[in-house]
């Protein structure tokens, strides 16, 4: 709870733009990742660039954010993100509860996760994988959208590695897609993946 209460606090007073707009405005052409391999997809990543949508004024990420993604032994479909994250020098902590929508091959990378926010409230979140290297082993691009007290949209797209360190190359190709999804290269920030545990 404490983790999604700092999440509230950061995103507070950023542009009226995004009230009363559904996730998956048109403006984005959204073409899942095809045929998730979602086994080799588990386990941890660490983010290294995020952006958002229609804002002009993204908000300062926090530090050592990473994800541990794990399914349930008997149903990959069902699947547990466990994020981690430092800001002014607080380790946070959530819990995702992510359903795949598998109704056909490319919709495996289609996500919707549930967490506890604040009040204990019930927070939905769309999840979209755009991207990913061919074994899933190096590289991702996730969007999310997350709609709160049901009229404002908070719209992102980050990308991530299985390493806590990027090369230049690899961070300015990931860049590029993201423009390419429709996220500004003025909104694009850095995670600070040094000094983490």
């Amino acid at each position: 709870m404490e983790g999604k209460l700092f999440l509230v606090l950061l995103f507070a007073g950023i542009c009226s733009a995004q009230i009363g707009i559904p996730c998956h405005n048109k403006i984005f052409q959204m073409t899942p990742r095809h045929a998730l391999d979602i086994p080799k997809f588990m386990g941890e990543w660490y983010e290294h660039e995020y952006a958002s949508s229609d804002i002009g004024n993204t908000p300062e990420p926090p530090r050592c954010y990473k994800v541990k993604l794990e399914h349930e032994p008997d149903n990959v479909l069902n699947i547990t993100s466990r994020e981690a994250w430092v800001s002014d020098d607080i380790q946070f902590a959530d819990r995702t509860f992510i359903t795949v929508n598998a109704t056909r091959s490319p919709l495996s990378s289609v996500w919707q996760g549930q967490s506890i926010g604040e009040g204990d409230k019930i927070i939905d979140t769309d999840m979209i994988v755009m991207g990913a290297d061919l074994e899933f082993s190096e590289w991702m691009m996730l969007y999310s959208c997350t709609i709160r007290e049901d009229t404002y949209r908070w719209e992102t797209m980050g990308v991530y590695t299985r390493s806590k360190s990027i090369e230049p190359e690899l961070r300015n190709y990931l860049k590029a897609l993201m423009v390419g999804s429709g996220f500004r290269i003025g909104d694009h920030k850095p995670i600070d993946q040094t000094n983490c545990d």
